[in-house]
């Protein structure tokens, strides 16, 4: 016997998450796409990160996880707006966007993540 019904599959994120469930089966498994082609293209050798992209890379992770946090918390103190309407609801979730852009490009520049300079000079060049 299945420890599932019939019409709930484990591996199915929708069935738990509705439609957030979409975006999260989705963002696991480009990360996990990308994880693994990171591994063949080390293993084969023609990828060799140095140090200088662990801490980027870290440092990036440890940021979108405090803007993740604040986001959290940000959308829970905004929960009442979440209800009062379209026009509201739309403002509340440019607030939410607008500050989530703001914490994680603060908190990347702050930890040495990317130099937002460097960044924005790689873009004019295309």
């Amino acid at each position: 016997r299945m420890p599932f019904s019939e019409n709930q599959c484990p591996l199915t994120l929708m069935q738990i998450f509705a439609h957030v469930g979409i975006a999260l089966a989705t963002a696991i498994s480009a990360w996990f796409n990308a994880l693994l082609l990171g591994w063949l293209l080390h293993r084969r050798g023609h990828f060799q990160p140095d140090a200088r992209l662990t801490r980027a890379v870290s440092r990036g992770a440890l940021a979108a996880a405090v803007m993740g946090a604040g986001l959290y918390w940000a959308a829970a103190a905004l929960e009442d707006l979440f209800r009062a309407g379209l026009a509201v609801e739309l403002g509340a979730l440019a607030l939410l966007i607008g500050a989530g852009m703001a914490v994680y490009f603060a908190l990347v520049q702050i930890l040495g993540a990317a130099d937002l300079r460097q960044v924005a000079q790689q873009l004019r060049r295309r």
